[in-house]
């Protein structure tokens, strides 16, 4: 469907179809915002959503195999979008997620010379990949880690670009992801920061207590919460901080509030609880010590919600603002330090003064969709690195 009822579009947006009718994780939020700041740039977008392949052949290759670039869809739906472009002729093809890839090939067959094909990317695949076989063994992952595993990463970054050679450009969250990008041979990259909506909450905090959010079993956010609280526990504050943990899945919460003494796990709580909870926080924390994919979304709500806010260079990948600072520490000890420094709660109302002029600072819709234009239009090289 056109994002502009009655207008002819002249592009089409292809997604898996979670990414827009799901529940609203990091994934279907950026996905979102892309579709968002793509049409405030003046781009005519018509949606075609597509499932994932769940055919028995397409699961066997899911649970034996590292390709997260065999069976994106189902045969007749990639089809139907092929159909689609060909009946609307378009300027541009967004494929959204890095996953789509293989079907640029498909789809040139029946596009213009002139139609550019761009990835909307939340990160490469290989990504991923390199950190669960970096920490397997090591913590409670869910993503299955087998000894062929560093044989596989080398598979997936070569797949990854060989595909580039049907793509004309990519979109990215973070500087990081752009320099991946141009090592993957595209060479039209851009990366665009987050979009900061003002959604600021009533804080009201305790005294003692850190809040994290996030995906529990994703490596980064995994190791990065570990490597927090363990110099966390072993710095034996007179008061230590609290770690309320929000997220799932529940069995790595269960073991890490019985593996580390800070951690109070709390589940996943509705939208509602959430910011009830939020209220009552110190200081957002957000420890990622390694180069993860794409960006976190969560750090984008807890500037909305002017919380003080302790992170790492890692952890504001993807985020620009003219004015204001997050608490920034790159060593787990640091990290701890200024966890401890936000129980101050003179010492955390500034780390919130300072969260404030960045929302305020920070780019809006029409600020992105400026920056998508200059990309699609005039875009001739890697723009944005910081």
């Amino acid at each position: 469907m056109s994002t502009n009822p009655g207008q002819q579009p002249n592009a089409v947006l292809v997604s898996h179809r979670r990414f827009f009718e799901g529940a609203g994780g990091g994934a279907q939020i950026c996905s979102q915002e892309y579709l968002e700041t793509i049409s405030a740039a003046g781009v005519q977008t018509e949606l075609e959503l597509m499932d994932f392949d769940t055919s028995i052949a397409a699961r066997l290759v899911s649970r034996f195999s590292y390709d997260k670039y065999r069976s994106v869809a189902p045969s007749q739906q990639i089809q139907a979008v092929k159909d689609a472009v060909r009946s609307v002729q378009p300027q541009f093809v967004f494929l959204n997620q890095v996953n789509l890839a293989p079907i640029a090939q498909t789809l040139r067959e029946v596009l213009p010379a002139s139609c550019q094909i761009i990835l909307l990317s939340h990160g490469l695949e290989s990504t991923d990949l390199l950190h669960q076989i970096r920490l397997r063994g090591a913590m409670p992952l869910s993503g299955r880690i087998r000894p062929t595993a560093p044989h596989a990463l080398g598979q997936t970054i070569i797949k990854e670009a060989e595909l580039r050679v049907h793509i004309d450009g990519a979109l990215v969250l973070s500087p990081s992801d752009a320099v991946l990008e141009s090592w993957m041979g595209r060479h039209k990259v851009a990366w665009i920061p987050r979009v900061l909506t003002d959604r600021r909450i009533d804080w009201r905090p305790v005294g003692d207590r850190l809040g994290f959010v996030g995906t529990l079993d994703h490596a980064p956010n995994l190791e990065g919460l570990v490597l927090a609280a363990e110099a966390l526990d072993a710095a034996h504050y007179n008061t230590p901080p609290i770690v309320r943990v929000i997220g799932g899945p529940a069995s790595t919460g269960q073991w890490l509030q019985e593996k580390y003494a800070c951690i109070d796990y709390l589940g996943p709580l509705s939208d509602e609880e959430l910011l009830e909870e939020a209220r009552s926080w110190n200081a957002f924390i957000h420890p990622i010590f390694c180069g993860a994919r794409g960006c976190s979304t969560k750090l984008a709500s807890a500037i909305g919600w002017a919380l003080p806010i302790v992170t790492t260079e890692f952890g504001q990948r993807g985020y620009a603002w003219g004015e204001g600072s997050l608490a920034v520490a790159n060593t787990p000890t640091g990290f701890a330090e200024q966890c401890v420094r936000m129980m101050d709660v003179d010492e955390a109302a500034v780390a919130k003064s300072a969260v404030v002029q960045i929302l305020e600072s920070g780019p809006k819709v029409a600020d992105v969709a400026c920056m998508i234009a200059d990309f699609l239009y005039k875009g001739d090289g890697v723009k944005g690195e910081s």
